[in-house]
C-alpha cells in the first residue's frame, strides 16, 4: 500500500508544479443543481477508508484554478478492501481507491479533464502513461465527462504494473480516481471507469 499512499502525494504534489491545457471541445449537460464531494468511512460496500488517509479538506484555490475550479475546495481519500487493523492481511488480494478531488464552480468540465491530464503528462506523475486517454460513458454516469488512461504504476509484490487512472468532469465538481485492484493481473479501463462513476455517485451529494 506504500506505493498507494505515494500516488496521492504525486497526484497533489505536481498541481504545484505544472498549469494545464484542454480543448473543451465538448459541452457538457449542466442538470442546474451544485454538488460538494464527500468522504465517507465506506463506500461501494467493501472499501474502507484507508490508515490515516482520512478526508483533508481546504480551500486549495491554487491548486483547484488550475483545473478551472472556480471558489474551488478539495478532498483526499484512500479506500482499501484490506483490514486496515489486521497486520496479516493478504495485500495479494487487494483493492484500492485512491481519490482527489474538487468541487465548487466548473465552466468547462471537459478542459478541466484533459488540464489535468495535461499536468500528469509533464510532471510525470504516477510513472508514465500508457497508451492515449479515453472517454468513457460507463451506466450510472451521467451529465458529466470522464477519460481514462493507464498509468505504470510503482508496483509493490503482488500489486498489477498498471493501474486506470480516470478523471471526471462536471460543473461542480472534478475527481481524479485511481483503481488498484490485485486480484487481476490488467483491470480494463471501462471497468475502472464504471468503479469511478459508481465512486462519484456516492461521494457527490447535491448542495440544498
Amino acid at each position: 500500500m506504500v506505493g498507494v499512499l505515494i500516488a496521492v502525494g504525486a497526484i497533489v504534489g505536481g498541481f504545484t508544479l505544472f498549469g494545464g491545457d484542454g480543448d473543451g471541445s465538448e459541452t457538457v449537460p449542466d442538470d442546474g443543481k451544485r454538488y460538494k464531494l464527500t468522504a465517507p468511512d465506506t463506500v461501494l460496500g467493501e472499501y474502507k477508508v484507508w490508515g490515516d488517509s482520512a478526508e483533508v479538506q481546504d480551500s486549495a484555490s491554487d491548486q483547484a484554478l488550475l483545473l478551472g475550479v472556480s471558489n474551488g475546495r478539495r478532498v483526499i481519500n484512500t479506500w482499501s478492501t484490506l483490514d486496515t487493523t489486521d497486520p496479516d492481511s493478504d495485500f495479494d488480494n487487494n483493492k484500492s481507491i485512491v481519490f482527489v478531488g474538487f468541487y465548487g464552480d466548473v465552466d468547462d468540465p471537459e478542459k478541466a479533464v484533459d488540464a489535468y491530464f495535461d499536468i500528469a503528462q509533464r510532471g510525470s506523475l504516477l510513472s508514465e502513461s500508457i497508451g492515449s486517454k479515453e472517454k468513457q460513458s460507463p451506466a450510472g454516469f451521467k451529465n458529466g465527462i470522464m477519460k481514462c488512461q493507464y498509468r505504470k504504476s510503482d508496483a509493490e509484490p503482488g500489486q498489477p504494473e498498471t493501474t486506470p487512472l480516470c478523471v471526471w468532469g462536471d460543473h461542480s465538481t472534478v475527481g481524479v480516481v485511481i483503481v488498484v485492484d490485485a486480484t487481476k493481473e490488467k483491470l480494463p479501463l471501462e471497468e475502472g471507469a464504471k468503479i469511478a462513476a459508481d465512486l462519484r455517485n456516492e461521494i457527490r451529494s447535491e448542495i440544498k
